[in-house]
This record gives C-alpha cells, sequence and structure tokens, in this order.
C-alpha cells in the first residue's frame, strides 16, 4: 500500500499555530480522498502531543526528533534517510530532504514569499531560514507547491523560470471558521455588535495606524477589532495616546485559535492594510464566512480575494472605501455575496484531491 506521509511539524513562523491546524485539516481531506489502496500518515516531533484524528486511512505517527531540533536538524540531509523511499508532502518549508535516487517522491508547500519581498515582516532569522529551506527543497523536492500565482512569480524570479512549481491554493483553518456558540462567545470577548476587523499590528509595515487615522477622522465607523495582542502587553514601546478612540479598539488573543473564527464571523469588514501577505489564512476564513475584504493592492491577496475583496492604493483611498463600505449596507451586502461564493472555491478536500494527483503524475 503507498503511504503519503505528512509532516505534521509546521515551519515556525507567524503562522505557526494556524499552520498546526491546517495541517490536520489537510491529513483528514487527504485520508478522506485517498486512491484505493493507499493510506495517510503523519509525523509529529517526539514532544509534541499528537492530534485526535479518527479515521482509518489516517495513523499518526512521532519521529525521534523532539520538534524544537527539527529546524537545525532538517537544514542537513542526514535526519531525513529514514524516509527514503517515502512519498512525502510538507505543507511549509520545512521539510526533511536529500539527494535520492530510488522511488521518493517530495513536494513542498511554500506558502508566502514574505523572506524575498518583506523580509523585515519576518521575526528573528526566520526569513533567512526559510530561505535556506526553500533552497533545499529547491534542489532536492520533485515539486515546489505553491498556494498563488503570486508567490510562485516571486520564487521564479529568484530561482528561474523553469523551477519546478505547480499552484494549488490552500483553505481556511477549521479553527478559523465560524463555532456553533460564535455569538455567546463573541459577548464573552467583549466585543461589540458592529465591528470592522483586522490582523495588522503596529508594526510599520503592518500600517495598522492606516485603520487608526481613519477611525480619527469618522467617528461614525463602526469599532476596529484587532487579531493580536495590545502593544501595552508585550513591552512595546507606548503607542500614541488616541484619546477619541478611547473604548473603540478591541484587541482578541490569538493564542486561543478558536478565537480567530468567533471575532470573524460577526465582522462586517476585514482590513488589511499590511504590505504584504503571509499564507493567508486569515483572509480564507474571512471568505469562507462571507466576509469581504478591503486589503491593500498587493498581488497575493488580490489573487486570493478576488471579486469578495476591494483594494485600495494609500491611506486616503483607506479611508474613503472604507466609510463608503460601511455606510452602505446595500454594497456591503453584495460584496459579501461575492466574498461567500469565493469562499467555496478553497477547501481542503479540493487541496488534498490536487496534491493526490500531482503525486500520481510523479
Amino acid at each position: 500500500m503507498a503511504t503519503l506521509t505528512l509532516i505534521g511539524e509546521p515551519f515556525p513562523d507567524a503562522d505557526l499555530v494556524a499552520s498546526l491546524t491546517a495541517v490536520q485539516d489537510l491529513a483528514l481531506a487527504l485520508a478522506g480522498s485517498t486512491p484505493r489502496g493507499c493510506g495517510v500518515e503523519m509525523l509529529v516531533g517526539r514532544t509534541s502531543t499528537p492530534p485526535e484524528l479518527n479515521h482509518p486511512k489516517l495513523a499518526v505517527q512521532r519521529m525521534q526528533l523532539p520538534a524544537s531540533a527539527l529546524p537545525v536538524m532538517w537544514q542537513s540531509g542526514t535526519a531525513a534517510r529514514s524516509l527514503d523511499g517515502a512519498l512525502v508532502h510538507s505543507l511549509t518549508a520545512m521539510a526533511p530532504l536529500r539527494s535520492r535516487e530510488d522511488d521518493s517522491q517530495s513536494t513542498v508547500t511554500i506558502p508566502h514569499a514574505l523572506p524575498w519581498e518583506a523580509p523585515e515582516c519576518m521575526p528573528g532569522q526566520t526569513a533567512r531560514l526559510m530561505r535556506a529551506f526553500t533552497r533545499r527543497a529547491m534542489r532536492h523536492a520533485d515539486l515546489i507547491i505553491t498556494p498563488t500565482h503570486a508567490v510562485a512569480e516571486v520564487l521564479r524570479g529568484v530561482y528561474g523560470s523553469n523551477a519546478p512549481i505547480r499552484v494549488v491554493p490552500l483553505a481556511a483553518p477549521s479553527s478559523f471558521l465560524r463555532p456553533k456558540d460564535a455569538d455567546a462567545r463573541r459577548t464573552a470577548l467583549g466585543l461589540p455588535e458592529r465591528y470592522i476587523l483586522t490582523s495588522a499590528s503596529q508594526a510599520e509595515h503592518c500600517r495598522l495606524d492606516w485603520i487608526l487615522d481613519a477611525l480619527e477622522a469618522s467617528p461614525e465607523l463602526p469599532d476596529l477589532v484587532v487579531l493580536g495582542t495590545p502593544p501595552e502587553a508585550k513591552g512595546a514601546e507606548e503607542a500614541p495616546a488616541r484619546p477619541r478612540l478611547d473604548g473603540r479598539v478591541h484587541y482578541v488573543s490569538v493564542d486561543e485559535q478558536d478565537n480567530v473564527g468567533v471575532a470573524i464571523s460577526g465582522a462586517l469588514l476585514l482590513v488589511q492594510p499590511q504590505i504584504s501577505v503571509g499564507s493567508g489564512y486569515v483572509e480564507h476564513g474571512a471568505l469562507a464566512q462571507g466576509v469581504p475584504i478591503l486589503h491593500a493592492s498587493i498581488a497575493g491577496t488580490a489573487e486570493i480575494a478576488l471579486d469578495g475583496g476591494v483594494a485600495f492604493t494609500d491611506a486616503a483611498d483607506l479611508v474613503r472605501t472604507l466609510n463608503e463600505l460601511c455606510s452602505n449596507e446595500s454594497a456591503r451586502g453584495r460584496l459579501a455575496l461575492l466574498a461567500e461564493d469565493r469562499g467555496r472555491t478553497f477547501t481542503w478536500r479540493s487541496t488534498a484531491w490536487h496534491l493526490w494527483e500531482l503525486h500520481a503524475d510523479l
């Protein structure tokens, strides 16, 4: 029986927690769409708690290495020897790869282009580390997979037009979807009845200030809910005082990933002013729930949102478009329908089917 081995320990970037849920969703989708005579196993680190994934064609196995050691060990080929002869897929750049001459097949998803387009958006040495893993994948993987054509174009610009790249979209992690008790949980989180949502932060490249400036200029705009931690809670420098925004800006911790789905479920709009996009999981969560996206004019977000979003070009354009959408319920309703339609095109089952097809072609 052919077994597709899925790496269950994602690359340690800002999307780590969301990626943990996403890889479990993909594992179940792969198991639910296995060709006859095939199965799926997911590998987790020795110190990780194995997820409870109940499917007869899916097994969860522990590796000998702890998850914390993988970013170091997998930069060389030594720890990849145990996967010789296997079919392997990693949903992030971190994968155990080495030169092989057997029947092994390996595919690696590079979920975003931040290390090349905006390395300052990634903490510490993660941009350098992801570039290193990507170089290794380009040398040893059979196929590189990207979730958007925008990411594929960046990689081709770096590694050449003949790089073995295929585009397979991602989908919303299940924790980013509306839970059954969403209304009660929004109340428990202290969220207002009407609000706009963002995952932007105070970092310069995230441009949260653009939204705050818009709220100050337009008191009639709904409250803002920010996915993340207040600056003062992180020990950061105190943000400039904005007394006119007292009580209008709310923070929702993403330590509990289900909070993201809860917050998205009640939002009028997802507003993303960032100069770059990561894996796009928050955007996928919004589309899946019919929440329109107001986003900076960048290729990655535009490709995900398509008709379910509206792009703005600068801070003034953001203020104008935000006021138009928040005040015009009819226009916002039409955009929400388009967002919901767009969201239906992204499912983990579709992603899984494409992965099986790619491995069959290999």
